[in-house]
């Protein structure tokens, strides 16, 4: 590597090549959700819906519905103790929240049978 001037060092900087590996959603989502955690704890309550009020303009946004969502929260906060085995993009991402626990997956009929 340092022979004739370091030649061989200069050769491998000259062709280094860096990956880089855009996130994920459940890199994302993780993200959100750490830096909630850090906001709650910093802010009052009512400070704190402003902050996720900000996060999108548009109001019904899926990340906005997602840390309002007590229990979508507590979903992901689970999920998060056992990062390496469920936080995958499958599990842990915007769109599965919103899949299955946004919308209407059953549930008990308002007839009175």
């Amino acid at each position: 590597m340092m022979a004739n001037k370091a030649m061989g060092a200069r050769h491998l900087v000259d062709n280094e090549a860096i990956a880089h590996y855009d996130e994920g959603p459940a890199e994302k989502l993780e993200r959100w959700l750490k830096s909630y955690q850090a906001e709650k704890k910093k802010r009052m309550e009512k400070e704190l819906a402003s902050w996720v009020a900000g996060l999108s303009k548009n109001k019904n946004s899926k990340l906005g519905q997602i840390l309002n969502c007590t229990e979508t929260r507590g979903y992901l906060e689970d999920l998060e103790e056992f990062s390496l085995h469920f936080m995958v993009d499958t599990l842990y991402g915007q769109a599965f929240c919103m899949e299955f626990l946004h919308n209407v997956n059953g549930g008990v009929s308002g007839s009175n049978v």
